[in-house]
């Protein structure tokens, strides 16, 4: 139980510190310029996630499973900066289309953002990845607590000095993943400079490809409204949106990743002994407070938002009212969909995301053509409520057969 309160409570610092970062942020811009500034970030962020190729979650399971090496580390090390080598040559050239040509005085510092992102974000994730794999919540819950404190606190400090602005606000966000990097580095320093062994490499890869594929089905489903947005809608309206989203968001996110954090690499355990009584019972629990929970956001959430953001976000909570329901069900198939994952069984959980991510691809640009952001938002719940469905089949039939 100390556990579960300890990660809740870290969870729910890091949720806090980002929703404490978005108010201050919406307040000082205003809905075009936030919007603005989530599109300069929006891309790295996106492409890190895209390619980080599961490497972490891949680590999670082989540390859960086979326990924990110095040359681990070192393996995980030389493929954070090799894969984000790669992946800099890639897609940094490709920012200008990607920025699109309304936000082009901001290209060159949004390449300079990822070029130093990549590394940060690779490493921190997967050296994270191992202490959640030992199950060393104290110390993987410690580390995490940092980043989310820096966040806000550097966000005040701009704000407090006026000197807030576009380039600054992102870099406040990039000061956090540094931060906690080097924090990583430091933490494995006994250990980093072991020989990585090939061996390890290529068990890490073969487990991590198949998670990250579901990953990336995954990301296209979550990010897709966001994206469309860049590309179809104005700031104005993406800023409208973001604050809806990071409202509705923040409650289910805090939940699910909780029950996530603890039970992916327990999970990993069961399902290696063929139990998986330890999973269901907390999963029930789970279920019926994200119900509950969602049913209380959705009615308080018009006067959160514009009590938190200003009067000036209002149409933003009647669009948080339609998310809260959206979020809370894709919280439920993200946590269905890593306790599968766990167990190996990724054909499964690939094809409810792949569905998921076809919905929005297909419905995004009428929804927002014809209705605009409100539509968007009833396309992300009704892509949820399909996706929702496929993956509860088939966690249920695993569980069966199992």
């Amino acid at each position: 139980m100390n556990t579960w309160r300890e990660t809740l409570f870290t969870n729910g610092v890091i949720f806090g510190a980002g929703l404490l970062g978005g108010v201050l942020v919406a307040r000082f811009f205003g809905p075009d310029e936030r919007g603005l500034l989530a599109a300069v970030i929006y891309w790295p962020h996106f492409l890190a996630g895209l390619t980080s190729l599961g490497i972490n979650e891949g680590l999670v399971v082989a540390v859960a499973r086979e326990g924990f090496s110095r040359q681990l580390v070192a393996t995980a090390c030389a493929i954070s900066l090799v894969l984000a080598l790669v992946v800099a040559a890639l897609c940094v050239p490709a920012m200008p289309m990607l920025l699109g040509d309304s936000r082009l005085e901001y290209l060159r510092f949004t390449q300079m953002y990822m070029f130093i992102l990549l590394p940060c974000s690779f490493l921190s994730n997967n050296l994270l990845a191992i202490d959640q794999g030992r199950m060393n919540f104290r110390q993987f819950n410690g580390q995490r607590l940092l980043q989310a404190a820096a966040y806000p606190a550097i966000l005040s400090v701009l704000w407090l000095c006026d000197c807030l602005t576009i380039i600054t606000g992102a870099l406040a966000v990039l000061a956090g993943i540094v931060l906690i990097t080097l924090q990583r580095l430091w933490h494995f320093r006994r250990d980093m400079f072991a020989r990585p062994e090939l061996v390890a490499t290529q068990g890490i890869l073969s487990q991590s490809w198949r998670l990250h594929l579901v990953n990336m089905a995954r990301s296209l489903g979550t990010e897709l409204d966001k994206m469309m947005l860049v590309f179809f809608a104005g700031n104005a309206q993406l800023g409208y949106y973001v604050v809806a989203l990071t409202a509705a968001a923040a409650m289910p996110s805090l939940l699910s990743q909780t029950f996530i954090n603890i039970m992916f690499p327990a999970a990993a355990r069961a399902g290696k002994d063929g139990d998986f009584t330890m999973v269901i019972r907390p999963l029930r629990r789970f279920a019926l407070a994200m119900a509950l929970a969602s049913l209380l956001m959705s009615v308080a959430l018009p006067w959160l938002v514009r009590l938190v953001y200003g009067q000036e976000f209002g149409q933003a909570g009647y669009y948080a009212q339609i998310l809260i329901f959206a979020f809370a069900l894709n919280s439920l198939r993200q946590t269905l969909v890593s306790l599968l994952r766990s167990w190996r069984a990724h054909r499964a959980a690939f094809y409810a995301e792949a569905i998921t991510a076809l919905t929005m691809l297909v419905g995004g640009y009428p929804a927002i053509h014809i209705y605009g952001v409100g539509g968007l938002c009833f396309l992300v719940l009704f892509s949820q409520v399909i996706g929702g469905f496929l993956v509860f089949r088939a966690f249920r039939a695993h569980v069966i057969h199992a």
